[in-house]
């Protein structure tokens, strides 16, 4: 019984400490490298990325994103280990991400888009690449 205890509590301990080791990851600024579009099969990848905002993730679970001499303050939160919420000041959702690779100079987020044209069995997503900047 006791041996069944401890190992709950370290698989509970090893899930804790991977969430929070992600987050670490994802903590720092990050440059939007270029975005993979998918529509129902076409595909366009944009890699002339200039307008895009520096993401500066801090420790505290604020946001920052920084274009030229403007910045805008937003807040996320990782509840799975996957996805990843942006959130707007006043904690309502602004954009709802699919982690699809994190480490320390990675980052590819996945978010679903509604489709353009009615029908069914559409498929619509853009992955945004980031690199991390030092």
């Amino acid at each position: 019984m006791k041996a069944r205890i401890t190992v709950l509590v370290i698989c509970i301990l090893l899930i804790r400490c991977s969430g929070n080791n992600r987050q670490r990851a994802l903590e720092g600024t990050w440059h939007m490298d270029s975005i993979y579009s998918y529509y129902n099969g076409f595909t366009f990848t944009r890699t002339d990325i200039y307008d895009e905002p520096l993401q500066r993730y801090q420790p505290d679970g604020s946001l920052i994103m920084t274009l030229k001499k403007e910045s805008r303050t937003f807040y996320f939160s990782m509840p799975a280990k996957d996805s990843l919420i942006h959130l707007t000041s006043n904690k309502s959702v602004h954009e709802k991400f699919t982690i699809v690779k994190l480490d320390n100079h990675i980052l590819a987020l996945r978010k679903s888009l509604n489709p353009v044209f009615k029908g069914p069995k559409q498929e619509r997503y853009e992955i945004r690449y980031f690199s991390k900047v030092k």
